[in-house]
């Protein structure tokens, strides 16, 4: 099987980017690989919900950064952490634009919580399934894409070096045992 993007997994990060190559390439051919069923990920099972700055009068990205440099003690990157709350709310909004739905208060506006370590009401939720809602929307959201996005439901996966079969082209090994299959991904070079 040949392919233009390989991607392995489908939780957040590997739907994420399907969505986005599919969009921004529709002529791309996208495969993503993922284990037992669709939706059984990591992303699934997170509980908690997702912060980003939402009230500018009470709340700020330096505050954010503190409070996630504070109860990270030491053990962040400020560089990274800098990214990740700076284009937070945007990522958020990108995945509420695909269909994720969050907790509401009985204004119309989202039910901020502050928890752990945040000094602000900052955290969206779903109920108490937060990551489930995520994973509900992008799996929505590829199915919505034209048909050159493919979820392949597999067992193993074995990412091989490039070199393994004399060729430079990277290479996934996928072993269905169930179903007797062994099947041999790689990139297309065009």
């Amino acid at each position: 099987m040949q392919t233009d993007y390989l991607v392995i997994g489908s939780g957040i990060a590997g739907l994420t980017y399907a969505v986005k190559v599919a969009t921004a390439k529709p002529s791309a051919k996208v495969v993503v690989l993922t284990k037992t069923f669709s939706d059984e990920t990591n992303t699934k099972y997170a509980q908690g919900g997702i912060a980003g700055v939402w009230d500018a009068m009470n709340d700020s990205f330096e505050k954010h950064i503190e409070d996630t440099l504070i109860a990270g003690d030491g053990l962040c990157n400020a560089d990274t952490v800098k990214i990740v709350v700076t284009e937070g709310p945007q990522r958020i909004r990108e995945i509420i634009e695909w269909g994720a739905q969050f907790d509401l208060d009985a204004d119309g506006d989202y039910a901020l919580g502050r928890e752990g370590g945040h000094s602000e009401h900052r955290i969206l939720h779903h109920k108490d399934v937060t990551g489930k809602e995520m994973e509900r929307a992008l799996l929505q959201k590829v199915a919505s894409l034209p048909t050159s996005v493919f979820l392949i439901i597999i067992l193993y996966s074995i990412l091989l070096p490039s070199t393994t079969w004399g060729t430079s082209l990277p290479k996934a090994l996928l072993i269905l045992p169930a179903m007797g299959y062994m099947y041999s991904i790689w990139k297309h070079m065009p």
